[in-house]
């Protein structure tokens, strides 16, 4: 890989470090010099940022939130960046001059914030619109009273304050605080606004469904970022109807880390969390392609999905993937603890059932740990 101007890097970085100790030392009044980082060292810095980046980068194409125009595009042109992040190639976009185009690569990430931002601006305020017309009608069914309408018109206030600040989870529980206030309102006239009531209750349900869409959409694993057990379910479901109807290959990894209860216990929460993220990260970066589904199954467990995958294909991305957990360090006092995993491949049979093909994946990594673990078991 390129690293152009990598020993100015270095040697920059080397004077910034002089400078400060001229300063703030004493050992440095003494006289003591600083050396130069090695090329070596500074070349693998760079190389560790520019991977950094670059998975960063595929990961926003892959793992996003929808907004319904040009996702496609939005795709491939992330995993453009991400290519040229790492390889020093063309740009997706217009660029001139040598080097990467850093000022573009900020500018694509920026551009995606700020229309998911708008995107969910525009959905929370078509929310309260739709619920300030289910006000006015019901305002309308219980005619002079002006208590009922008072308590109404008071509880859409603190609904609209709360769409405001709140999140989505609070939002839906404003929304279900409201739905009961109106159920009492109107309990005393149903006999002569049933109808009416009904339609307007259906367009509460359609719109909290809506919200719950929106929710699941952005339902990630809060420690690994990585798609959950739930996401990964519906995929299989969707990917096994594929199969079954196109006849592609699809293949399932299952991803179990040894040990990591023992290592909980001995280490703590926050070291076993670190040993996720780093498992994490190490299937990601194995598993690169638009079409891998990624997630975290469970507590000690990931899976990934692989579309159009033969079992040996499969079993040799399984086998670098136990190679690359091999190599972690985890930093922890008084030496680095190292990990290894027991993983389980499986290719979808013709018309297998979809927990059938699941629960093959889980056994084979299952008999994998039974076996020692640090090694890969094939469901045949």
């Amino acid at each position: 890989m390129p690293r152009p101007g990598l020993e100015a890097v270095a040697y920059v970085a080397w004077f910034r470090r002089g400078s400060t100790a001229d300063e703030t030392s004493a050992e440095a009044a003494s006289g003591s010099a600083n050396e130069a980082p090695s090329l070596e060292t500074a070349g693998a810095t760079l190389d560790d940022a520019l991977t950094t980046l670059s998975s960063i980068l595929r990961t926003m194409g892959q793992i996003r939130f929808p907004i319904g125009e040009e996702e496609q595009s939005f795709v491939e042109e992330s995993e453009g960046w991400a290519r040229h992040v790492m390889t020093g190639g063309a740009a997706p976009a217009d660029h001139e001059g040598p080097g990467r185009a850093w000022r573009g690569v900020r500018e694509h990430v920026r551009r995606r914030r700020v229309a998911e931002r708008d995107h969910i601006d525009a959905r929370i305020g078509g929310f309260t619109e739709v619920l300030q017309e289910v006000v006015s009608q019901l305002q309308t069914l219980v005619g002079g009273s002006d208590k009922a309408a008072s308590m109404l018109q008071a509880s859409m206030d603190r609904l609209g304050e709360s769409a405001d600040e709140a999140t989505l989870e609070q939002l839906r529980a404003h929304v279900r605080h409201t739905v009961r206030e109106v159920r009492d309102t109107v309990e005393n006239q149903r006999s002569q606004f049933t109808m009416r009531v009904r339609n307007l209750g259906e367009r509460l349900v359609a719109v909290n469904q809506d919200l719950d869409q929106a929710r699941e959409e952005a339902k990630l694993d809060p420690i690994t970022q990585l798609y959950s057990g739930a996401a990964l379910e519906n995929e299989i479901d969707r990917g096994s109807r594929v199969a079954e109807l196109s006849g592609i290959a699809l293949s399932l990894v299952c991803v179990q880390i040894d040990g990591l209860p023992a290592l909980i216990a001995r280490h703590g929460p926050d070291v076993g969390n670190g040993i996720v993220q780093a498992v994490a990260d190490c299937i990601s970066l194995c598993f690169f392609r638009k079409s891998d589904c990624v997630a975290r199954y469970d507590d000690q467990r990931f899976a990934i999905l692989l579309w159009d995958t033969e079992r040996t294909p499969a079993e040799r991305s399984a086998d670098r993937l136990i190679q690359k957990i091999r190599r972690l360090r985890i930093p922890h006092e008084p030496s680095p603890i190292e990990v290894t995993a027991s993983v389980g491949v499986c290719t979808r049979k013709e018309a297998e059932p979809r927990d059938a093909f699941v629960q093959r994946a889980l056994q084979a990594a299952d008999h994998a740990s039974q076996g020692g673990g640090d090694r890969r078991e094939t469901s045949r």
